[in-house]
């Protein structure tokens, strides 16, 4: 649902083996290079920059969430790579758009809560 979600933004997305307290992270997909090389590269333009792939924390509640959410999911998974990618160095691909679907999400769990 995640991948599908996400579509051509991650080359694919797995469970991680490794992640204990965050929902998720970015690690080099395709010819194995280490992320920051492919930043580097992809900055200078030699390099195709391969997408990254997505690990999710599958004990996280975030990642819990989204399995159970319907109205709410894209934004979930959205807010899953985007965090990814700010834990990563980088900024979300669309800034507004991450704004936007935070704030959104922020909202609904403060209606919920007060409703």
């Amino acid at each position: 649902m995640i991948k599908d979600t996400l579509g051509d933004r991650v080359s694919d997305v797995r469970a991680s083996q490794r992640l204990t307290t965050s929902a998720s992270c970015l690690v080099a997909g395709g010819l194995g290079r280490d992320r920051q090389l492919e930043r580097l590269l992809a900055q200078q333009n030699r390099g195709m920059g391969t997408k990254p792939i997505l690990e999710i924390n599958m004990r996280h509640p975030l990642v819990a969430a989204i399995i159970e959410a319907k109205d709410a999911a894209a934004d979930l998974s959205f807010l899953l790579l985007e965090q990814a990618q700010i834990l990563d160095g980088e900024l979300p691909e669309d800034p507004a758009a991450f704004a936007s679907r935070l704030n959104r999400l922020v909202l609904h769990g403060v209606s919920k809560e007060n409703g």
